[in-house]
């Protein structure tokens, strides 16, 4: 049936095109949020300037906005991204070996690596397309990124490992229908599980970075009762108490600008929505309310904790239970927190002692962890260092920048007694100077072979000669075995030593620092590792590429003693001399057959006096040197023992292993020779010392921690910041193996207590900086915000020629007196500390300026003093708070003029210090300022760490 009408056609037309026009204008209503225009010419300007992981993050945060405005800057974003792919050329083999993340490069090879641009850009793809604001030719342009670039990759739990998951779980859930899709999914799965298995997620410096992940990789994959369970809840708590009753925190690992308290909202908010836990809300609120105004997160952060307080008032509301907002206390601590507490392998990880009631709030916080490598970004040198203190509010110390020295934190420092002290920034070393190397070298047991997990090996050499690859799944690699987070793998056996000396020409070092390769994967001969590590532009060698240096007694050690690898006072019979010249980077080394070593390898006299052998010591050094093979670990049981127990008289760097030699061997002297000690001259490129000693297993944790030899650089004028000699074990060489200065070192006992509002806590390590040392450090803090600081350090008896104390890094440039420094606080001038050293006889006191990596500059403040071989040395450090206003003469009641003291009754007011012969510390803090707000304290330390006490008395 049709329908008549009167409606002229010209009209009617009219009707149609208006019928059209609204049908349109209703059409792109009902459009994605993402068809509303963005500013794309702005975006991608912002593109070319910006690293790529910044410019998805933002994409990740737009998405989350359920506003037309961030949905179409989102779009805009990832459609600029996936152009950009297509037309980008493949990665080429220096994409590869040469690669850093956060670098902006070749969008194909960013996409191949990095896991920022793996979370990041799919997670804003996943969050579009879920709510259907994906448009489908840029939902189909980004397929190829992943199905080209996400597989299996980093496992353990860390921030990469998070972020590359959720970038994979995402990809899955994007394109569900992709041939890997199902992979993707069980690799995300595995990280989780490494995580739960493991017990906890280890980065102290990048809490930020892999805590919300954590939790957002368990909440998309379903896993939310293990993020309610007791692994994820002592987890949680140990985060929890990282925050002060002030809401301040700080992260003793790589911090750049996010290691304060900003660092630490986000996860705990979203932990308190998971478990309902207020006192998670509680450090959250406190930490936000800590975090500027002005930082640029606070908005957003803001926002999460303000969602967190909400649902968790929802939940509690009709129950009796106070009404939220508010914040939960923080709790006292004086305790020593574990590391993976929810397990059978907890082991200590910090000391934390502080006083939220008082009215100072104090709050100190020690790295404790003894594990030596950088899989966790805690650094290796960093043990017994007071990361975070406060009081009043204001943070007095805290970890400043990156840091690979002990030299640039608050802790105990050791050098040899020449060495610019605390930290050399200039030359480092001292030519012609025999001096002391020590290597902590148990890192060597987080790449240990087992049937799960089996090294991968290949370039680049330095990230992937130690990665493990999943045996049992296929499911990527890991940077270690997870184990030997357990201590499995304390006893190791020892099949391979190199001893590595690295020539690095001027000219090559100088293009590896344009370049900005921190791990020297632009020089043309294969490093081995990135010794350098700090970014400077010191050459190892001159323009001619030679270095020239001679080494002696080279060693295993521990606290009993010391087994040779080789003495030197011989060529070994059955060591392996490799080169790799410039020019054949990723090419095998050249053997140098025995006719050529002398080119670059010979003996001559060790002319140090006290080093002279008895009449027939040679023949006895040789019989050792051949019955252990030359090459190592499997020494007679009688040489070994004898070296064991030996003691030296000499006054000099020299090793323990050698003088035992000299000392045992004396009675069977028939002819008298000198001893000789090896020249090597470095030619260009590298030099490998090989000894392949009969496989045994070594208890490298407890019983030979340390490799050691004795060295002397010989180059004239060389400019050496990091000695570049290195070590392979295993054919391993961890980047947090050093021979020059390594801190190192066991923790073997460790105590904590509280008493009257005050708290105390001891640390004790072995082995710390040579073999045979003991380091034990006490403190108290006090209610008032007061700190004393007691370090003891018992020289291994053949630690000749070494110095060392306490660092403590200002803010400011300080002002001082003969043994104290004040400086004022780094966020609140009107808050000083003052540094007061106990002054003893044969102890220097000083600063020194340290501008450090990520823009830092502090004011390390030290005291300096010998430390006798085979004797106790103790440092008092008290710390005390004050107002900028009290000068610091009124504090301390001590004034100098021309380096004497002046003013110093035989009663005075100000600060005194004594230690007893027995080492029992007494502190009395009895300003005599006016306004000084507390009355006078004696705080006592006994030797024993159980009479520790904290008296008090008026004005």
């Amino acid at each position: 049936m049709s329908i008549k009408t009167n409606i002229p056609p010209r009209l009617l037309l009219s009707s149609l095109l208006l019928s059209r026009l609204l049908l349109a204008v209703a059409a792109l209503s009902l459009l994605p949020h993402a068809a509303r225009a963005a500013n794309e010419p702005a975006l991608e300007a912002e593109y070319k300037k910006t690293q790529l992981r910044f410019f998805l993050e933002n994409a990740a945060l737009a998405a989350d906005e359920h506003t037309p405005e961030k949905t179409a800057e989102a779009v805009t974003r990832l459609r600029i991204l996936a152009r950009e792919y297509r037309d980008a050329p493949a990665p080429d083999v220096a994409d590869s070996n040469t690669f850093n993340p956060h670098a902006r490069r070749n969008p194909r090879a960013l996409a191949r690596h990095d896991f920022f641009v793996w979370r990041f850009g799919f997670a804003a793809a996943a969050a579009l397309d879920a709510r259907a604001a994906l448009p489908a030719d840029v939902k189909a342009a980004l397929r190829p990124v992943a199905v080209e670039n996400v597989r299996p990759r980093e496992r353990a739990p860390n921030n990469r490992s998070f972020h590359f998951a959720l970038g994979a779980l995402y990809a899955a859930k994007l394109f569900p229908d992709a041939p890997a899709a199902a992979t993707w999914r069980a690799y995300a799965s595995a990280v989780f599980d490494d995580w739960l298995s493991l017990g906890d997620a280890y980065e102290p410096g990048y809490v930020a970075a892999w805590f919300p992940p954590l939790l957002e990789l368990g909440l998309a994959l379903g896993r939310e009762n293990d993020l309610r369970g007791p692994v994820a809840r002592a987890m949680y708590a140990r985060l929890r108490d990282h925050v002060s009753a002030s809401g301040l925190a700080w992260a003793p690992g790589d911090p750049g600008a996010g290691a304060g308290p900003e660092s630490y909202v986000e996860g705990l908010a979203l932990a308190a929505e998971i478990t309902g836990d207020v006192s998670l809300l509680g450090a959250a609120q406190r930490a936000l309310a800590a975090t500027p105004a002005a930082h640029k997160e606070r908005p957003r952060l803001a926002r999460l904790v303000a969602r967190a307080t909400a649902k968790l008032a929802a939940t509690r509301s009709g129950s009796g239970v106070p009404p939220l907002p508010f914040a939960a206390a923080a709790r006292p601590l004086a305790e020593i927190q574990p590391l993976f507490a929810a397990t059978s392998h907890p082991v200590p990880d910090r000391l934390l002692l502080s006083n939220p009631a008082a009215p100072a709030r104090p709050y100190a916080g020690f790295y404790v962890m003894d594990r030596t490598e950088t899989h966790h970004h805690g650094h290796e040198d960093t043990r017994g260092e007071v990361y975070h203190y406060e009081a009043d509010g204001v943070l007095l110390l805290r970890r400043p920048g990156w840091i690979k020295w002990a030299g640039c934190a608050n802790t105990f420092v050791v050098a040899d007694e020449t060495a610019q002290f605390p930290f050399a920034t200039t030359r480092g070393l001292t030519p012609g100077r025999w001096l002391a190397g020590s290597a902590h070298i148990t890192p060597v047991r987080d790449i240990v072979d087992t049937p799960a997990w089996q090294r991968l090996g290949g370039e680049p050499a330095e990230y992937t000669q130690q990665a493990m690859s999943d045996v049992a799944r296929g499911l990527g690699y890991s940077w270690l075995n997870m184990s030997s987070y357990t201590g499995a793998h304390d006893t190791v056996e020892l099949r391979q030593i190199v001893l590595r000396f690295l020539a690095i020409p001027e000219k090559e070092m100088l293009a590896a620092e344009a370049a900005a390769s921190h791990s020297l994967g632009t020089l043309s001969f294969d490093p081995g590792m990135a010794w350098y590590r700090e970014y400077r532009p010191v050459a190892p060698a001159g323009p001619d590429g030679t270095l020239e240096f001679a080494v002696s007694d080279f060693r295993l050690a521990g606290m009993d003693g010391a087994r040779m690898i080789a003495d030197f006072n011989t060529l070994p019979e059955d060591m392996t001399v490799v080169h790799y010249a410039p020019g054949t980077r990723g090419k095998p080394g050249r053997t140098v057959p025995r006719a050529e070593w002398k080119n670059w390898l010979t003996l001559v006299p060790d002319t140090r006096p006290e080093r002279r052998n008895p009449p027939g010591c040679v023949a006895a050094a040789s019989t050792i040197t051949s019955s252990a093979g030359a090459a190592g670990v499997t020494n007679t049981a009688t040489a070994a023992s004898t070296i064991a127990t030996a003691t030296a008289s000499h006054d000099d760097s020299s090793s323990v292993a050698a003088t035992a030699v000299n000392t045992a061997f004396a009675a069977t002297a028939t002819d008298a020779a000198p001893r000789n000690v090896l020249r090597v001259v470095c030619p260009p490129g590298r030099l490998d010392l090989v000894f392949a000693p009969k496989p045994e297993a070594v208890d490298i944790a407890k019983k030979f921690p340390r490799i050691e030899l004795d060295y002397q650089v010989r180059t004239p004028g060389a400019a050496l910041l990091r000695l570049p000699i290195a070590l392979e074990i295993n054919g391993l060489h961890p980047r947090s193996i050093y021979l020059d200065g390594q801190q190192g070192g066991r923790l073997v006992a460790s105590a904590a207590a509280r008493q009257d509002g005050d708290s105390f806590g001891a640390l004790t390590y072995e082995n710390a900086y040579a073999a045979g040392a003991l380091w034990t450090r006490r403190a108290v803090l006090t209610r008032e915000g007061i700190m004393l600081v007691v370090d003891e350090y018992t020289a291994g008896k053949h630690q000749h020629r070494m110095a060392g104390g306490p660092v403590w890094q200002l803010a400011a440039p300080p002002v001082s007196g003969l043994n104290w420094f004040s400086a004022p606080a780094e966020t609140a001038p009107d808050k000083s500390l003052l540094v007061w050293f106990h002054p003893q006889a044969g102890v220097e006191y000083g600063a020194q300026f340290q501008p450090k990596l990520m823009g830092d500059q502090n004011y390390a403040v030290f005291a300096k003093g010998l430390l006798p071989p085979g004797g106790a040395r103790r440092f008092v450090t008290v710390l005390v708070p004050h107002a900028t206003a009290i000068p610091p003469v009124e504090i301390t009641g001590l004034k100098n003029r021309n380096m004497r003291l002046v003013d110093t009754p035989a009663t005075r007011l100000g600060i005194w210090t004594e230690i007893a012969p027995d080492g029992a510390v007494t502190a009395c803090i009895a300003p005599r300022a006016k306004d000084w707000p507390h009355g006078q304290l004696l705080i006592k330390v006994p030797p024993d760490n159980a009479a520790w006490s904290v008296s008090r008395k008026k004005k």
